[in-house]
Parts: C-alpha cells; sequence; structure tokens
C-alpha cells in the first residue's frame, strides 16, 4: 500500500521549506517567529481518503447479456456501451437487475 500520510507530510515539508528559502527575511526575529508558526500549522491540505469498492463481475459481456434477455432488450449491447466505459462485462448486482426488470 502506499504511504498516503507520509507523502502527504513529505509535501507538507517542502512547501514550509520553500516558503523559507524563497522568501528571506531580513531580520532574525522575524525568521524565528516565521520558522515558529510554520512548525505549528499544516501548510497542505490532509489528504481525502475515499474507499472504492471491489464489486463481482457477473461473467457476462454486453452482447452476452443481450442475448439472455428478451427480445425487446437485445439493443442492450448498444444502449448500455456509454453507461459501462472502459470495459465491457457487467458487474453481478447489474446482471441481476436487468434479470428482474
Amino acid at each position: 500500500m502506499n504511504d498516503i500520510i507520509g507523502a502527504q507530510q513529505r509535501i507538507d515539508l517542502i512547501y514550509k521549506m520553500y516558503i523559507e528559502s524563497a522568501f528571506p527575511l531580513r531580520y532574525n526575529a522575524l525568521d524565528i517567529e516565521r520558522r515558529r508558526v510554520l512548525e505549528n500549522n499544516i501548510i497542505s491540505i490532509p489528504p481525502l481518503i475515499e474507499p472504492v469498492a471491489v464489486y463481482p463481475s457477473s461473467g457476462f459481456t454486453l452482447t452476452q447479456a443481450a442475448n439472455h434477455l428478451p427480445m425487446p432488450f437485445q439493443d442492450l449491447q448498444w444502449l448500455a456501451r456509454e453507461l459501462i466505459p472502459n470495459t465491457n462485462t457487467l458487474y453481478k448486482h447489474q446482471w441481476e437487475s436487468l434479470q428482474e426488470v
């Protein structure tokens, strides 16, 4: 698994290093105060982790599913190709809902 939290912490550190190096201050007291503020605050946005469910496959392609449906639904393979991009395989829940309808 990728280290998402560590990546965010490294990005935060890089931002802080950039701010200190790109914008030098004339007075040491201001530099110390800026460093204190940067150390106590998060500069980058914490990551948003979104779990994505893995759905089981039905094993049917759109063409196979259309052949198993009644005649009025034979155009499924042409109608659904925009709804199911990048793959022709239906998920199990999609196939079950087609059977119910």
